[in-house]
Protein backbone atom coordinates (compact mmCIF):
# COMPACT_ATOMS: atom_id res chain seq x y z
CA UNK A 1 0.00 0.00 0.00
CA UNK A 2 1.31 3.71 -0.79
CA UNK A 3 -0.36 7.14 -0.91
CA UNK A 4 -0.95 7.82 -5.22
CA UNK A 5 -3.07 10.88 -6.70
CA UNK A 6 -5.76 9.91 -8.71
CA UNK A 7 -6.26 11.20 -12.03
CA UNK A 8 -8.22 14.65 -10.92
CA UNK A 9 -4.91 14.99 -8.38
CA UNK A 10 -6.69 13.78 -5.06
CA UNK A 11 -4.94 11.94 -3.06
CA UNK A 12 -5.57 8.46 -1.88
CA UNK A 13 -4.55 5.18 -0.68
CA UNK A 14 -3.99 2.00 -3.03
CA UNK A 15 -3.02 -1.41 -2.98
CA UNK A 16 -0.94 -3.21 -5.37
CA UNK A 17 -0.14 -7.06 -5.09
CA UNK A 18 3.06 -7.92 -6.60
CA UNK A 19 5.36 -11.25 -6.96
CA UNK A 20 7.98 -11.14 -4.48
CA UNK A 21 10.82 -12.85 -6.50
CA UNK A 22 10.03 -11.08 -9.80
CA UNK A 23 8.23 -8.12 -9.05
CA UNK A 24 5.83 -8.55 -11.23
CA UNK A 25 1.65 -7.16 -10.52
CA UNK A 26 -0.40 -9.94 -9.58
CA UNK A 27 -3.47 -7.89 -9.20
CA UNK A 28 -4.23 -3.98 -8.75
CA UNK A 29 -3.28 -1.34 -8.19
CA UNK A 30 -6.52 -0.28 -7.03
CA UNK A 31 -7.72 2.46 -4.56
CA UNK A 32 -8.91 1.79 -1.14
CA UNK A 33 -9.76 4.59 0.64
CA UNK A 34 -9.76 8.48 -0.01
CA UNK A 35 -9.84 9.15 4.48
CA UNK A 36 -12.17 11.22 5.63
CA UNK A 37 -11.98 14.30 4.20
CA UNK A 38 -8.55 15.50 5.46
CA UNK A 39 -5.58 17.06 3.49
CA UNK A 40 -2.86 14.45 3.17
CA UNK A 41 -3.79 10.95 3.63
CA UNK A 42 -0.75 8.65 3.78
CA UNK A 43 1.10 6.68 5.60
CA UNK A 44 -0.97 3.20 5.61
CA UNK A 45 -0.62 0.41 7.52
CA UNK A 46 -2.91 -2.96 7.39
CA UNK A 47 -3.95 -5.72 10.16
CA UNK A 48 -5.97 -8.65 10.64
CA UNK A 49 -8.34 -9.15 13.84
CA UNK A 50 -11.53 -11.08 14.45
CA UNK A 51 -12.08 -11.88 11.02
CA UNK A 52 -11.59 -7.96 9.71
CA UNK A 53 -9.28 -6.35 8.02
CA UNK A 54 -7.91 -3.07 9.56
CA UNK A 55 -6.66 -0.01 7.40
CA UNK A 56 -5.06 2.75 9.65
CA UNK A 57 -4.05 5.55 8.41
CA UNK A 58 -2.65 9.64 8.66
CA UNK A 59 -4.75 13.00 7.61
CA UNK A 60 -4.55 16.33 8.09
CA UNK A 61 -1.01 16.84 7.27
CA UNK A 62 2.20 16.39 9.61
CA UNK A 63 0.97 20.31 11.04
CA UNK A 64 -2.02 20.95 13.80
CA UNK A 65 -4.78 19.14 11.83
CA UNK A 66 -2.55 15.82 12.16
CA UNK A 67 -4.75 13.20 13.25
CA UNK A 68 -5.35 9.18 13.05
CA UNK A 69 -8.16 7.52 11.20
CA UNK A 70 -9.12 3.53 10.78
CA UNK A 71 -11.23 1.38 8.50
CA UNK A 72 -11.94 -2.04 7.88
CA UNK A 73 -13.51 -4.58 5.92
CA UNK A 74 -14.48 -8.28 5.76
CA UNK A 75 -11.98 -8.48 2.09
CA UNK A 76 -8.76 -7.33 1.97
CA UNK A 77 -9.18 -5.47 -1.57
CA UNK A 78 -12.41 -3.74 0.35
CA UNK A 79 -14.76 -1.64 0.16
CA UNK A 80 -13.20 -0.14 3.29
CA UNK A 81 -15.88 1.34 5.68
CA UNK A 82 -14.59 4.27 8.32
CA UNK A 83 -15.51 3.97 11.73
CA UNK A 84 -17.85 5.94 13.70
CA UNK A 85 -15.72 7.80 15.88
CA UNK A 86 -13.29 8.95 13.22
CA UNK A 87 -10.48 10.44 13.88
CA UNK A 88 -9.65 8.07 16.51
CA UNK A 89 -7.12 9.92 17.77
CA UNK A 90 -6.03 13.56 17.14
CA UNK A 91 -5.50 17.09 19.02
CA UNK A 92 -6.35 19.34 16.06
CA UNK A 93 -9.42 21.12 18.18
CA UNK A 94 -7.20 20.14 21.59
CA UNK A 95 -4.59 23.50 22.01
CA UNK A 96 -4.30 23.03 25.15
CA UNK A 97 -3.04 19.77 25.18
CA UNK A 98 1.08 19.41 25.38
CA UNK A 99 1.32 17.08 22.88
CA UNK A 100 -0.02 18.41 19.24
CA UNK A 101 0.72 17.34 15.44
CA UNK A 102 -0.34 13.57 16.97
CA UNK A 103 -0.33 11.05 13.62
CA UNK A 104 1.47 8.76 11.78
CA UNK A 105 0.70 5.71 14.14
CA UNK A 106 0.44 1.32 14.26
CA UNK A 107 -0.95 -0.71 16.07
CA UNK A 108 0.99 -4.04 17.68
CA UNK A 109 0.60 -6.24 20.23
CA UNK A 110 2.93 -6.98 23.02
CA UNK A 111 3.91 -10.41 24.52
CA UNK A 112 0.74 -10.06 26.98
CA UNK A 113 -1.68 -10.24 24.07
CA UNK A 114 -1.93 -6.06 25.17
CA UNK A 115 -3.02 -3.89 22.15
CA UNK A 116 -0.92 -0.22 21.42
CA UNK A 117 -0.39 2.59 19.72
CA UNK A 118 3.03 3.59 18.61
CA UNK A 119 2.96 7.11 16.49
CA UNK A 120 4.16 10.57 16.10
CA UNK A 121 4.01 13.72 18.42
CA UNK A 122 5.25 17.29 19.27
CA UNK A 123 5.70 19.06 22.26
CA UNK A 124 5.68 22.89 21.61
CA UNK A 125 6.89 25.64 23.47
CA UNK A 126 4.02 28.63 24.63
CA UNK A 127 6.15 31.51 23.88
CA UNK A 128 3.70 34.68 23.97
CA UNK A 129 0.89 34.02 21.42
CA UNK A 130 3.15 31.30 19.92
CA UNK A 131 3.68 27.65 19.91
CA UNK A 132 7.25 27.00 18.51
CA UNK A 133 8.82 23.45 18.17
CA UNK A 134 12.83 23.20 18.70
CA UNK A 135 12.41 19.20 20.04
CA UNK A 136 11.29 18.04 16.68
CA UNK A 137 8.98 15.38 16.31
CA UNK A 138 9.32 12.46 18.80
CA UNK A 139 7.89 8.91 19.17
CA UNK A 140 4.64 8.06 21.66
CA UNK A 141 3.29 5.12 23.03
CA UNK A 142 -0.23 4.56 24.26
CA UNK A 143 -2.28 1.58 25.65
CA UNK A 144 -5.46 0.70 23.51
CA UNK A 145 -8.64 -1.13 24.37
CA UNK A 146 -10.98 -2.04 21.92
CA UNK A 147 -15.09 -1.67 22.03
CA UNK A 148 -17.33 -2.82 19.60
CA UNK A 149 -15.30 -3.84 17.33
CA UNK A 150 -12.89 -0.94 17.17
CA UNK A 151 -9.50 0.70 18.74
CA UNK A 152 -10.05 3.47 21.61
CA UNK A 153 -6.85 4.77 21.89
CA UNK A 154 -5.57 5.65 25.36
CA UNK A 155 -9.43 7.01 25.85
CA UNK A 156 -9.65 9.09 23.08
CA UNK A 157 -6.99 11.90 24.34
CA UNK A 158 -3.39 11.63 23.13
CA UNK A 159 -1.89 13.20 26.52
CA UNK A 160 1.33 13.97 27.62
CA UNK A 161 1.22 11.32 30.35
CA UNK A 162 -0.65 7.92 30.93
CA UNK A 163 -2.35 7.26 33.93
CA UNK A 164 -1.27 3.21 33.75
CA UNK A 165 -3.40 2.35 36.92
CA UNK A 166 -6.68 2.49 34.52
CA UNK A 167 -4.81 0.22 32.25
CA UNK A 168 -3.25 -2.48 34.89
CA UNK A 169 -2.89 -5.05 32.14
CA UNK A 170 -0.44 -2.82 29.65
CA UNK A 171 1.03 -1.34 32.93
CA UNK A 172 2.25 -5.29 34.09
CA UNK A 173 3.90 -5.45 30.49
CA UNK A 174 5.99 -2.48 31.00
CA UNK A 175 9.00 -2.15 32.98
CA UNK A 176 8.34 0.65 35.56
CA UNK A 177 12.39 0.67 36.99
CA UNK A 178 13.26 2.91 33.78
CA UNK A 179 13.74 6.41 34.17
CA UNK A 180 14.23 9.63 32.16
CA UNK A 181 18.14 10.30 33.19
CA UNK A 182 20.42 12.96 32.52
CA UNK A 183 22.89 12.35 30.02
CA UNK A 184 26.29 12.39 30.88
CA UNK A 185 29.49 11.07 28.79
CA UNK A 186 32.77 10.42 30.38
CA UNK A 187 34.35 8.72 27.18
CA UNK A 188 35.38 5.80 29.12
CA UNK A 189 34.46 3.51 26.77
CA UNK A 190 36.45 2.99 23.33
CA UNK A 191 33.59 3.51 21.47
CA UNK A 192 30.71 6.11 20.76
CA UNK A 193 27.34 5.85 22.72
CA UNK A 194 24.34 5.53 20.20
CA UNK A 195 22.92 9.21 21.24
CA UNK A 196 26.01 11.25 19.53
CA UNK A 197 25.13 12.47 15.94
CA UNK A 198 27.07 13.36 12.93
CA UNK A 199 26.36 15.15 9.91
CA UNK A 200 25.76 13.06 6.83
CA UNK A 201 28.68 10.33 7.59
CA UNK A 202 31.35 9.27 9.81
CA UNK A 203 34.34 11.92 10.50
CA UNK A 204 36.40 8.71 10.22
CA UNK A 205 39.99 9.60 11.67
CA UNK A 206 38.71 12.72 12.77
CA UNK A 207 36.88 11.31 15.86
CA UNK A 208 38.14 9.08 18.17
CA UNK A 209 38.46 7.97 21.76
CA UNK A 210 41.90 8.18 23.88
CA UNK A 211 42.36 8.16 27.50
CA UNK A 212 38.70 8.56 28.41
CA UNK A 213 39.05 11.75 26.13
CA UNK A 214 36.72 12.78 22.88
CA UNK A 215 39.13 14.10 19.92
CA UNK A 216 37.10 16.00 17.26
CA UNK A 217 39.64 17.10 14.62
CA UNK A 218 38.27 19.94 12.30
CA UNK A 219 37.83 19.63 8.88
CA UNK A 220 37.34 22.52 5.93
CA UNK A 221 33.47 22.34 6.42
CA UNK A 222 31.26 24.15 8.34
CA UNK A 223 27.30 23.56 9.14
CA UNK A 224 26.44 25.61 6.19
CA UNK A 225 27.87 22.85 3.78
CA UNK A 226 25.82 20.03 2.93
CA UNK A 227 28.78 17.15 3.45
CA UNK A 228 30.28 15.97 6.72
CA UNK A 229 31.59 19.08 8.83
CA UNK A 230 33.55 18.42 12.12
CA UNK A 231 30.57 18.39 14.25
CA UNK A 232 29.44 15.73 17.05
CA UNK A 233 26.28 16.30 18.54
CA UNK A 234 23.10 15.27 20.91
CA UNK A 235 19.06 16.22 20.34
CA UNK A 236 17.72 18.76 22.02
CA UNK A 237 15.73 16.66 24.04
CA UNK A 238 13.45 19.34 26.56
CA UNK A 239 12.48 22.84 26.13
CA UNK A 240 14.60 23.67 29.39
CA UNK A 241 18.21 21.86 29.08
CA UNK A 242 21.81 22.82 29.34
CA UNK A 243 24.31 21.37 27.40
CA UNK A 244 27.91 21.53 29.18
CA UNK A 245 31.21 20.44 27.57
CA UNK A 246 34.48 20.24 29.98
CA UNK A 247 37.17 20.84 27.74
CA UNK A 248 41.19 19.47 28.69
CA UNK A 249 42.52 22.31 28.07
CA UNK A 250 46.07 20.78 27.97
CA UNK A 251 45.35 18.59 25.04
CA UNK A 252 43.26 20.84 22.81
CA UNK A 253 45.13 22.31 20.45
CA UNK A 254 44.56 25.77 18.46
CA UNK A 255 47.48 26.78 16.30
CA UNK A 256 44.92 26.13 13.45
CA UNK A 257 41.29 27.06 13.21
CA UNK A 258 38.51 27.35 15.45
CA UNK A 259 36.37 25.46 17.67
CA UNK A 260 33.31 25.69 20.11
CA UNK A 261 29.58 24.27 20.31
CA UNK A 262 26.81 24.99 17.83
CA UNK A 263 23.35 24.50 18.61
CA UNK A 264 21.48 23.44 14.67
CA UNK A 265 18.59 22.80 12.94
CA UNK A 266 19.60 22.45 9.34
CA UNK A 267 22.08 23.48 6.76
CA UNK A 268 20.99 27.28 7.21
CA UNK A 269 19.81 27.75 10.55
CA UNK A 270 22.32 27.54 12.91
CA UNK A 271 24.44 29.27 16.09
CA UNK A 272 27.89 28.74 17.43
CA UNK A 273 29.90 29.92 19.88
CA UNK A 274 33.53 29.97 18.26
CA UNK A 275 37.01 30.34 20.27
CA UNK A 276 40.38 31.01 17.61
CA UNK A 277 43.90 31.63 19.04
CA UNK A 278 45.28 35.37 18.59
CA UNK A 279 49.10 36.26 19.69
CA UNK A 280 47.47 37.26 23.18
CA UNK A 281 45.08 34.45 23.95
CA UNK A 282 41.91 33.58 22.07
CA UNK A 283 39.48 35.64 20.51
CA UNK A 284 35.94 34.73 20.94
CA UNK A 285 33.26 34.65 18.04
CA UNK A 286 29.50 34.25 17.75
CA UNK A 287 29.05 32.55 14.56
CA UNK A 288 25.55 32.29 13.00
CA UNK A 289 23.56 31.96 10.25
CA UNK A 290 19.22 32.60 10.16
CA UNK A 291 18.30 31.55 6.40
CA UNK A 292 19.80 33.96 4.56
CA UNK A 293 21.29 36.10 7.21
CA UNK A 294 24.63 35.19 7.93
CA UNK A 295 26.76 36.53 11.18
CA UNK A 296 30.45 36.36 12.53
CA UNK A 297 31.53 39.18 14.83
CA UNK A 298 34.35 38.99 17.24
CA UNK A 299 32.22 38.98 21.18
CA UNK A 300 35.07 38.71 23.72
CA UNK A 301 38.77 37.23 24.66
CA UNK A 302 40.13 35.08 26.63
CA UNK A 303 43.69 35.02 28.48
CA UNK A 304 43.32 31.18 28.61
CA UNK A 305 42.42 28.63 26.71
CA UNK A 306 39.14 27.70 27.76
CA UNK A 307 37.78 25.48 30.78
CA UNK A 308 34.12 24.89 29.18
CA UNK A 309 31.81 26.03 27.01
CA UNK A 310 27.92 25.84 27.51
CA UNK A 311 24.38 26.58 26.01
CA UNK A 312 21.42 27.10 28.22
CA UNK A 313 18.28 26.46 26.58
CA UNK A 314 15.13 28.05 27.51
CA UNK A 315 11.67 28.14 25.76
CA UNK A 316 12.36 32.07 24.74
CA UNK A 317 16.32 31.95 24.38
CA UNK A 318 19.80 30.12 23.74
CA UNK A 319 22.38 31.47 25.30
CA UNK A 320 25.73 30.60 24.77
CA UNK A 321 28.91 30.72 26.74
CA UNK A 322 32.70 29.94 26.98
CA UNK A 323 34.43 30.04 30.01
CA UNK A 324 38.67 29.70 30.49
CA UNK A 325 38.28 29.47 34.89
CA UNK A 326 38.58 33.70 35.58
CA UNK A 327 35.91 35.24 32.54
CA UNK A 328 32.94 34.26 31.07
CA UNK A 329 32.02 35.39 27.70
CA UNK A 330 28.51 34.41 25.97
CA UNK A 331 26.00 35.67 23.34
CA UNK A 332 22.07 34.74 23.35
CA UNK A 333 19.54 34.15 20.06
CA UNK A 334 15.83 33.65 20.33
CA UNK A 335 14.91 30.18 19.93
CA UNK A 336 12.56 30.69 17.63
CA UNK A 337 15.39 31.08 14.94
CA UNK A 338 16.39 27.51 15.04
CA UNK A 339 12.49 25.75 15.63
CA UNK A 340 10.53 24.12 12.91
CA UNK A 341 8.42 27.11 12.17
CA UNK A 342 11.80 28.98 11.41
CA UNK A 343 12.15 26.86 8.22
CA UNK A 344 8.53 25.46 7.85
CA UNK A 345 9.17 21.64 8.80
CA UNK A 346 7.86 19.97 11.66
CA UNK A 347 10.06 17.01 11.68
CA UNK A 348 13.49 18.10 13.02
CA UNK A 349 14.76 19.41 15.73
CA UNK A 350 17.87 21.20 17.20
CA UNK A 351 21.40 19.39 17.80
CA UNK A 352 23.47 20.75 20.02
CA UNK A 353 27.07 19.22 20.03
CA UNK A 354 31.05 20.31 19.51
CA UNK A 355 32.05 22.06 16.78
CA UNK A 356 35.63 22.20 15.23
CA UNK A 357 37.13 23.50 12.24
CA UNK A 358 40.30 23.91 9.97
CA UNK A 359 42.57 21.92 11.83
CA UNK A 360 41.61 22.37 15.22
CA UNK A 361 41.57 19.94 17.41
CA UNK A 362 39.05 19.70 20.57
CA UNK A 363 39.93 17.59 22.82
CA UNK A 364 36.83 16.86 25.59
CA UNK A 365 37.30 15.14 28.50
CA UNK A 366 32.77 15.41 29.91
CA UNK A 367 30.06 16.12 28.26
CA UNK A 368 26.54 16.82 30.13
CA UNK A 369 23.13 17.48 29.15
CA UNK A 370 20.00 17.76 31.55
Amino acid sequence: MYRIFDDKGTKAIRQVEIDLATGKILDGPRILTYGTGGRDVEGPHIFKKDGWYYLLVAEGGTGEGHMITIFRSKELWGSYKSAPTNPIFTNRDRANEPIQNVGHGDLFTDSNGNWWLVCLGTRPANVGFKQIANLGRETLLYPVEWENGWPIINKGVPTEEVNLADFPKHAAALDNKQKVTEFIDDFNEDKLRPEWLTLRDALGNNLTINDSCLILRGNDLTISDLGTAGFIGLRQTEHEEVFEVKINDKKSNLNAGSFGIASLIDAENHAAIMIRKDNHGFDVYRDQQIADIKLNEKIGHLNKMPASFKLINTKETKTFSVDDGEKEVSFTTNAIHLSNQAIAALNTGDIAGLYARNGAIMVVDKVKRG
